[in-house]
């Protein structure tokens, strides 16, 4: 274990901002997303954790949807000092989860019905991150917030499709499940969900 000085102290913060600030869009993301969906519940997947991973990788979705209108692209060194200034970095105050959601929707991304379903996933998010309490998804509070998540009845479940998600916990698995891959498929062309052919789904 290293010495702990304030020069090892700054170091270590360093390294962990410039991760943070690296904004890798592999796809080890979609890899946790089916984890989450399939994998047998551990203490890693418990239901705040479930609630911030999950909640991070659909926010890093409304981001490459974000991109894929933009000329600076993604993923390249070039692009890298313009994503930071347009989503932030180092605690600068650049566009939260709330103003991405209102710019994807502005770009055309999607319609107001998945706006309203992405701003009661991010309120589910900031429920489980600030609350103080042990607090789980079968709780009266959350289970409201996620019946209100439109997309499940206008979807057709069945086949490979799998069963329609009923618990709050389900439907916000579900929910990551299904909108991340629209959200990142537009690498190189603008996604805009009046041109595909989901786009009664999305709008």
């Amino acid at each position: 274990m290293s010495k702990i000085t304030k020069k090892a102290r700054n170091e270590a913060i360093a390294r962990a901002r410039a991760k943070l600030e690296k904004r890798s869009f592999g796809n080890d993301s979609w890899q946790v997303v089916l984890q989450y969906a399939y994998g047998e519940p551990n203490l890693q997947m418990s239901d705040r954790a479930t609630a911030l991973v999950l909640g991070a990788i659909l926010e890093q979705g409304l981001e490459l949807s974000i991109l894929s209108h933009c000329v600076i692209g993604w993923n390249t060194s070039e692009s890298d000092a313009e994503q930071k200034k347009l989503f932030g970095g180092s605690g600068d105050g650049s566009m939260n989860y709330a103003v991405k959601i209102r710019m994807a929707f502005a770009l055309g991304v999607f319609g107001p019905l998945t706006r309203a379903d992405l701003d009661i996933m991010r309120h589910v998010r900031n429920l489980f991150a600030h609350d103080r309490s042990h607090l789980v998804f079968d709780e009266r509070i959350v289970s409201d917030l996620s019946e209100q998540i439109q997309w499940v009845e206008k979807y057709t479940w069945g086949g490979l499709a799998g069963r329609k998600p009923v618990s709050a916990r389900s439907i916000y698995i579900a929910t990551v499940r299904h909108l991340f891959p629209y959200l990142t498929v537009g690498i190189g062309r603008p996604i805009k969900y009046s041109t595909t052919p989901f786009g009664e789904i999305y709008g």
